[in-house]
């Protein structure tokens, strides 16, 4: 004799909560709503007479870079929060010009450096300089 088997219950389809939390790209931070506005890379003067700096502790991230001999200079970048006050600014270098690219942020400088200006005069970055 055969047994036959009267048929399983299909389980209840889960329900799942499929919406997408908005996050700040370089923090992982939750945001409020879509974050579509660039990041913002600031040059900043590491001097030790140019402490205490302005507006670092917004920062979503902080590049300190040496930029000749002893001295480093600090690339400070900003998208979930932006302070009042960021400096003191520096002049732009080639090298945080290539770091602020890897983010397609908007370079904000005082002065450059001749491989700077050249690299910010060829239009492959939106920029801000404090000298015009």
């Amino acid at each position: 004799m055969h047994e036959v088997k009267a048929p399983q219950p299909k389980p209840a389809p889960v329900k799942q909560d499929i919406s997408i939390q908005q996050v700040f790209p370089l923090t992982g931070l939750p945001a409020e709503g879509a974050v579509n506005h660039r990041v913002i890379a600031v040059m900043v003067n590491n001097h030790p007479k140019a402490r205490p700096q302005s507006g670092l502790q917004k920062a979503d991230i902080v590049y300190e870079v040496l930029a000749e001999g002893d001295i480093t200079r600090l690339l400070a970048l900003y998208q979930s929060e932006f302070p009042k006050k960021v400096g003191p600014v520096r002049s732009a270098r080639d090298y945080y010009i290539e770091l602020s690219n890897g983010y397609h942020a908007l370079y904000v400088c005082h002065g450059w450096s001749p491989e700077a200006k050249a690299m910010l005069e060829s239009g492959t970055t939106d920029y801000l300089n404090g000298l015009f």
